[in-house]
């Protein structure tokens, strides 16, 4: 998959675990969003991280800044964020749009469904439609 395409994945799985986790902060870590195990230790030994949790922590990052998410920074372990939750615009939202795929659920439903199904343009699809709504809310309220 290519950096957006695993860009939106990873967004999806973070909105929709946050959501499921609502209103208790969590921790993200980049193997539970990635799906990619590695050995952080390794990294004294001079081995890298895989590329993709250098992707899901910039990802954070970006949705922290546009206002999606909060958090209280990296933990002790690196490729951790501690203290996670949405905030209430992207909460609503999440709640509220229709999902552009199917008229009878949410985009939270939608999120959760493709995930599953493992449906890359039904991804894509919902998590463009989160973020411009997202974006349109917090516009609206600044």
């Amino acid at each position: 998959m290519s950096s957006p395409e695993l860009s939106e994945l990873y967004i999806a799985r973070i909105l929709v675990a946050l959501y499921e986790n609502w209103a208790n902060p969590i921790i993200l870590h980049a193997a539970s969003i990635t799906e990619i195990s590695f050995d952080t230790d390794l990294m004294f030994d001079g081995l890298s991280a895989p590329g993709e949790w250098s992707l899901f922590e910039n990802t954070v990052h970006w949705m922290a800044e546009e206002g999606f998410i909060r958090t209280k920074g990296i933990g002790a372990h690196v490729y951790e964020f501690h203290d996670v939750t949405l905030t209430l615009k992207a909460m609503e939202i999440m709640k509220k749009v229709p999902n552009p795929l199917s008229s009878n659920s949410t985009l939270l439903d939608g999120l959760k469904q493709a995930i599953g199904e493992g449906k890359k343009a039904a991804i894509q699809s919902l998590v463009s439609t989160s973020m411009t709504a997202l974006f349109q809310a917090i516009r609206s309220a600044v």
